[in-house]
């Protein structure tokens, strides 16, 4: 099984990553800081370094660096946080040998493993399927770095898009809330169902018709009886916090 070194700068996502990984019977060691990376490289040997973070007390660009400087065989990920633009010249010229944009299914990211795993190893998207009863619990800490959502966020350097296992893999939702009816059964019932229905960009209320409805309501409110249930409130609210 990988060897995984987590070098992430936030300890929420890197926490949450490690309890994952780790129940699919991963070896995980993690830092929260560059400072000490080459030593922890050279003691624990990893198979794959995963790295993220704003530059504050992680640089990916940096860490990729100094990994390659060690040993060039072992695989570097990065997440990409809520915001970053890179393009793929520029990940590339990093020697990332893939990157994940944020918020990612934990799924996207076994299934890059699963490219990289030995011949006969243990196939981690059938292991993980096996373990989201419940087991594993909720990832949602996963997310912790934030970003815009994306169907299509997770590549390998000079390899094919997750995207060619999602139609045999379940989403998180799918593995907590089982359904006798497939997937794409199930997209094609909501697209039945919402076919024909518009929703215009613009929004039908307008500044003006609340005024108007507003002002049309207040001529049948008796004022006088909403004064005294107000000052009805005050009174309770004080003698609610009255000390005795």
């Amino acid at each position: 099984m990988f060897r995984i070194l987590l070098v992430l700068e936030d300890i929420n996502q890197l926490n949450a990553i490690k309890i994952f990984l780790t129940k699919l019977g991963c070896d995980v060691e993690t830092q929260g800081v560059e400072l000490g990376l080459k030593d922890q490289v050279m003691s624990f040997r990893p198979d794959i370094v995963l790295t993220g973070g704003t530059g504050k007390k992680v640089n990916p660009g940096s860490v990729a660096q100094k990994v390659r400087e060690m040993k060039e065989e072992i695989k570097v990920i990065t997440f990409l946080a809520r915001g970053v633009k890179i393009s793929l010249d520029d990940l590339m010229a990093s020697k990332y040998d893939a990157f994940i944009e944020a918020p990612f299914d934990p799924l996207r990211l076994i299934t890059i493993l699963n490219k990289w795993k030995s011949k006969g190893g243990v196939d981690l998207i059938e292991k993980y399927h096996k373990l989201m009863g419940g087991i594993i619990g909720d990832m949602g800490d996963i997310n912790a770095i934030g970003g815009a959502t994306s169907n299509k966020n997770a590549t390998v350097m000079g390899g094919a898009s997750t995207d060619e296992a999602e139609s045999r893999s379940l989403s998180l939702f799918e593995s907590r809330f089982p359904t006798s009816v497939a997937p794409l059964t199930r997209v094609q019932n909501y697209d039945d169902l919402t076919y024909g229905i518009a929703v215009g960009s613009e929004s039908m209320i307008t500044k003006d018709a609340v005024r108007s409805t507003m002002l049309n309501l207040q001529k049948n409110w008796n004022q006088k009886r909403l004064d005294e249930i107000d000052k009805a409130k005050r009174q309770f609210a004080k003698e609610l916090f009255r000390k005795k």
